[in-house]
């Protein structure tokens, strides 16, 4: 009963804080709406280099848990925003087609609290899934990918990024990194 009342509280005042922002209050008093999760260290690093991304790739099975193994593969191999991926449900998730569908993204205003949005471009997204991620996609779940009824919180986030890092060298790439990467790399070889 409690995990349940802490939930709706935290959804409740998320909820109460977004009618604030998008009201006619002054929201200059107001804390600022954060994105998170948070680059870790501040500052992005520098994209990565291929032989450096397919070495990391090649160590995804190495990890422990299979959430671990999906959110890296899909970090890896997809443009995603963090947010973005923490918001994915599995019914996004079009195996057969090779397809995922980005409705909707995950944000940690205040308190670690999870506010479910529209995605940052205000557009939901379609993306073809790379053969490198689908090796991930075959358990199927219910609700969403990473957290399951509800979304996944702010620290088990941050406990499953340290988790990844302690399992793998990530050669000091924060998630940021991975999108960026995949985003030059795609305009360098124009597969975007």
């Amino acid at each position: 009963l409690y995990p349940q009342m802490l939930y709706n509280y935290c959804r409740n005042f998320g909820s109460l804080l977004s009618a604030f922002q998008y009201s006619k209050l002054d929201v200059n008093r107001m804390p600022p709406k954060r994105s998170l999760p948070q680059n870790p260290s501040g500052l992005h690093s520098s994209p990565l280099t291929s032989s450096v991304m397919t070495e990391i790739q090649e160590a995804i099975p190495t990890l422990e848990s299979s959430a671990d193994r999906l959110f890296l593969a899909l970090l890896t191999s997809m443009p995603l925003r963090i947010s973005e991926l923490l918001g994915l449900r599995w019914e996004d998730v079009d195996v057969p087609n090779r397809m995922l569908h980005i409705h909707r993204r995950i944000s940690y205003p205040m308190f670690g609290c999870s506010v479910i949005s529209a995605p940052k471009n205000d557009a939901s997204l379609q993306l073809s899934i790379p053969v490198t991620a689908l090796t991930y996609l075959e358990e199927k779940g219910e609700g969403f990918v990473f957290g399951g009824k509800a979304p996944m919180p702010y620290a088990a986030f941050r406990n499953m990024w340290e988790r990844i890092n302690q399992q793998i060298n990530l050669h000091g790439a924060t998630y940021y990194t991975f999108r960026h990467t995949i985003l030059l790399q795609s305009y360098f070889n124009r597969t975007f």
